[in-house]
Order: structure tokens, then sequence, then C-alpha cells
């Protein structure tokens, strides 16, 4: 073997450990989110509907080209106090356009923050034409979300409620 064949390859090992470290904490913070949700099953109030803008993304793989500004909108509707239904559009991480649609509960934790968790169908990604999503989230201020994606790689997803309406 020589130089860069060995190099080749203890960076392969490399990107492959951060990509087992990555969906490893993907998946903890998924069963932190849903212990959190049984354990602090309080309704939250919340608004009756949402127009969400989309807008970064962070990878947990930076060594991949990922697109990371995700432009998009949403409409949150909420049909009762801690559920609601999502559906929106946004420019993924590989630059196609990707439509969701995800059901989703929150629990207000306090005045300032809120946890979720959500699931449903998303398109547009070269893995799949479709594909589900399991996505859990924290809320900041009412306002501000932080998402956690499975596609393609681990990364968090940053939208913020532009308005908000009661029906």
């Amino acid at each position: 073997m020589n130089k860069s064949s060995i190099l080749r390859n203890s960076i392969d090992r490399r990107r492959g450990q951060r990509r087992a470290n990555a969906i490893k904490l993907f998946w903890i913070v998924v069963c932190v989110g849903l212990v959190m949700l049984i354990v602090w099953s309080m309704p939250a109030k919340a608004e009756d509907l949402a127009i969400q803008i989309h807008g970064l993304s962070y990878h947990s793989n930076n060594t991949e080209n990922y697109n990371d500004v995700n432009t998009g909108i949403a409409l949150r509707w909420y049909p009762a106090a801690n559920r609601y239904y999502s559906i929106g559009t946004l420019k993924n991480s590989e630059s196609n356009t990707s439509d969701y649609i995800v059901a989703g509960f929150e629990h207000v934790v306090n005045e300032y923050v809120i946890i979720g968790f959500a699931g449903g169908f998303i398109t547009g990604y070269e893995r799949a034409n479709l594909l589900p999503i399991i996505a859990p989230s924290i809320t900041l201020f009412n306002r501000l979300h932080f998402v956690g994606t499975p596609y393609p790689e681990v990364a968090v997803e940053v939208s913020f409620d532009l308005l908000r309406f009661e029906i």
C-alpha cells in the first residue's frame, strides 16, 4: 500500500466513525424527547395557526457539500392544545425541493422552552422519492424552532414563526 491509499483509508474510517456518532446522537435526542413528552404530558398553550419560514441548517458531516440555506415556508395548524399538523415546502440539504407533512406533539417546559416530536413524510431526497421522517424539536420563545432531521445526514434545521393567527 502506498501513502495515498493509507491516508484515504484513514479518512474513510474517520468519516464512518463521525457518521456513526452522529446517528447515535440523533437517536439519543429522539429517545430523550420521547421520554420527556411521556413524563411531562401537560397540555401546551398553543396558537391556532402559524406561518413558518425555514432558514438554515447545520449538518453533522461537515465534509459533505450540503446546502445549509434551506429556505421555505410552512403552515402549522393546532387542532388541540398540544398537538399540531404541519405542511410545508423547502429547499433541502441536497439542493432539491422537499415537500412534507407531519403530525406533532408539544410540551411547554416553561415560558421560554417547548419540546416536541413530529412524525410524517418528506419528499425530494436522492435516497427515495418519499421518506418517513421522525423529528424531535426544541422551540425557544414560542417562535424559534430547532428541529433534528435525519436526511440526508443528521442535521439541525432552524425555522421561525413569521405570523400567528387565531382561527
